[in-house]
């Protein structure tokens, strides 16, 4: 999991937006299924964040809300 974060915020890095936002979607599915909410807050926030960047700000407003939501 941390692992693909990690090439998620990579992806992100070189400005490759495509395949970063596969793997935050992905991480999000992982976190929401598996994770802890500690977790699951970290990669909707990094997958929130990504949306942003890549302009679809109301899908990242959507996803923070439920990542700031999650106990």
């Amino acid at each position: 999991m941390q692992a693909l974060l990690t090439r998620a915020r990579s992806r992100t890095g070189i400005g490759d937006m495509t395949g970063a936002l596969e793997d935050n979607e992905h991480g999000g599915r992982i976190a929401r299924e598996a994770g802890t909410p500690t977790l699951l807050r970290q990669a909707l926030g990094q997958w929130a964040d990504a949306l942003a960047l890549s302009g679809d700000h109301e899908r990242a407003f959507t996803l923070m809300r439920e990542a700031l939501s999650t106990s």
